[in-house]
């Protein structure tokens, strides 16, 4: 499998910490979303051309970023994330990549 794009990592990054609704630290979500995707250790050590930083990494950081700005994750304290009440509600309707996407969009439209 190719390495996922970041709107590929938006709803598991999502769906796992609604089904775990502690705080989680940054490395415990690359670590899950590596797992998610079935990542082999080449793809997971794969680095931007910067050479300064792993794909992956960079691509679970942007995917909680939008996240964030949506509103559907906050974060309680530097490198952790937890899901807002609006993630949870979110996906509680089953959603999909889609409708997160859309979210995103309204909710930042909302707060410009």
């Amino acid at each position: 499998m190719a390495i996922p794009t970041f709107q590929m990592v938006m709803l598991p990054l999502l769906k796992y910490c609604a089904e775990n609704p502690q705080e989680h630290r940054m490395d415990e979500l690359n670590d899950v979303i590596i797992k998610h995707f079935s990542l082999t250790d080449e793809e997971k050590n794969q680095l931007l051309p910067s050479g300064k930083q792993e794909i992956i990494y960079n691509r679970v950081g942007w995917a909680r970023s939008h996240l964030k700005i949506a509103g559907l994750l906050e974060d309680p304290k530097r490198g952790y994330v937890k899901i807002t009440q609006l993630g949870t509600e979110t996906i509680a309707k089953n959603p999909n990549l889609r409708n997160i996407v859309n979210i995103m969009q309204t909710e930042k439209a909302i707060s410009i």
